[in-house]
């Protein structure tokens, strides 16, 4: 079985109309944000261990109950996401090129390609589990 991405997905719809960091540079005044002023900055703040452990129990979370409850969509999992990881990196490349603000750190980009991948896979399986952790 060969998988590619649906056009008519509606993350894709969502990343492909966003306007990516168009607000970089700009002030803001709330204290429900913490401001950095590099990508490095702001890198290290979600390299966190917490975060990091947040991302495990997220994808053991989806991976588990696929693997538990739906064997024969679990067997495609890695056809699936390996048919993803050419559109989602073309989105990352898209999303991280704006004129006008620094390049993106590597790294960077590889947990943006990552987190993409996971909204992905909860879109794919959202008909045979309930895992909403990455959308």
């Amino acid at each position: 079985m060969k998988f590619e991405l649906n056009p008519d997905s509606k993350l894709l719809s969502q990343l492909e109309s966003t306007d990516w960091f168009q607000n970089v540079g700009t002030p803001i005044d709330n204290a429900h944000f913490h401001v950095v002023k590099t990508w490095d900055e702001g890198f290290k703040l979600i390299e966190h261990e917490v975060r990091r452990w947040c991302s495990i129990e997220a994808r053991n979370a989806l991976y588990n109950q696929l693997s538990a409850n739906h064997h024969n969509r679990f067997s495609v999992w890695n056809d699936i996401a390996g048919a993803l990881t050419r559109p989602v990196s073309e989105i990352v490349i898209r999303a991280t090129a704006v004129p006008g603000i620094p390049e993106f750190p590597k790294s960077a980009r590889e947990w943006f390609h990552g987190m993409l991948i996971g909204a992905f896979m909860e879109e794919e399986y959202a008909d045979c589990i309930q895992v909403n952790l990455f959308r």
